[in-house]
């Protein structure tokens, strides 16, 4: 049971090793105390566009092709999508 005494106890002995892990100069201790105090630090992503067009300029075969990726993913989420009937 999550609230049971003995089981904050085994929590607290838990941590309580990961910190001296950390205080003997684990480096992956000390990660994981740093990520729990300060948290993970956000990952940077760079995106680079070649060419840009406007609307415009694409073909009618190339906004088809965009579509049907599209609709083709929208139906895979639907089916694996769980059902709503049992909700209701």
């Amino acid at each position: 049971m999550p609230d049971d005494p003995a089981g904050k106890r085994k929590l607290r002995r838990i941590a309580e090793k990961l910190v001296d892990a950390a205080l003997e100069g684990h480096s992956w201790a000390i990660q994981q105390v740093a990520d729990r105090i300060d948290g993970k630090p956000a990952q940077e992503s760079t995106v680079n566009v070649k060419e840009k067009r406007e609307a415009s300029d694409w073909t009618r075969e190339e906004l088809m092709a965009i579509l049907a990726k599209h609709v083709k993913r929208d139906d895979e989420a639907k089916a694996t999508a769980p059902s709503t009937d049992s909700l209701n």
